[in-house]
């Protein structure tokens, strides 16, 4: 005698995952969402600012390769510009500064699906959180209708991506860091050279200056002399010294 067959009953169910997304920079963590294609909630300005000050330092190191000192002009142009240059170098210091440190307690995600996702801050990692529905049979282990919306898949390709970009940004900065302190030391090198040359430049004009003032005041006193009918005479007559004698004329 056969028994009768019985419909199995399913029922569903909800498994909760997570995954912890370790970094060393948020940056690296959102150029790795980016490399993905999925979009952020974060505006990050430190960003802007750092492109900003590196198209300044460009610049003004550009300003700094064509500068000449061939005259006390030049030469105080040139020093400046090397002042400027310097500032430059170090606001693009702080401004890196500025996004290594940047940090968010969540980051809000819209993955190349349409997925709404969230990543919280946990211990200084982030942790992407994701349900699966299923439906498994009474009385046994069969499961059928497995479906975590691709937060597996989401979560391996995002442990990937944002390793590598962890990586990629870890060898800018080495690299952006250590062009910064050549640049430094090749500015203050600069700066001191830009100095000595608009000093002696600057000898050289007041030197000038004092020949000139030299020759107007012995100009002033020959005419003077000549005007109270005295004859005059330079017996010395170089840069550093004039000595005129004054004669009565008859």
């Amino acid at each position: 005698m056969s028994g009768s067959y019985r419909e199995p009953v399913w029922s569903t169910k909800t498994k909760e995952h997570s995954a912890t997304i370790s970094i060393t920079s948020v940056v690296g963590l959102i150029e790795g969402l980016q490399a993905m294609g999925c979009k952020t909630n974060l505006n990050i300005k430190e960003l802007q600012q750092l492109e900003s000050a590196l198209a300044s330092m460009n610049t003004a190191y550009d300003a700094l390769e064509n500068g000449q000192y061939m005259s006390l002009e030049d030469s105080q142009k040139y020093e400046q510009l090397a002042i400027n240059a310097i500032h430059s170098s170090e606001h693009l210091q702080t401004c890196i500064e500025a996004v290594e440190s940047i940090d968010a307690k969540e980051i809000d995600i819209v993955d190349t699906k349409g997925v709404k996702r969230t990543l919280v801050k946990v211990a200084g990692a982030y942790r992407l959180r994701w349900s699966e529905t299923y439906q498994q049979q009474q009385g046994s282990n069969s499961v059928r209708g497995q479906n975590d919306n691709g937060g597996a898949d989401f979560s391996r390709e995002l442990r990937t991506a944002n390793e590598d970009a962890q990586l990629r940004r870890e060898k800018r900065m080495k690299q952006a860091q250590a062009q910064l302190s050549t640049q430094s030391a090749q500015l203050s090198s600069r700066l001191q050279t830009a100095t000595n040359v608009r000093s002696k430049w600057q000898k050289i004009h007041d030197s000038k200056n004092l020949q000139n003032l030299r020759q107007e005041r012995a100009s002033t006193i020959e005419d003077r002399a000549k005007s109270k009918g005295y004859s005059t005479k330079r017996l010395v007559n170089t840069k550093d010294e004039i000595v005129i004698v004054a004669r009565q004329r008859g």
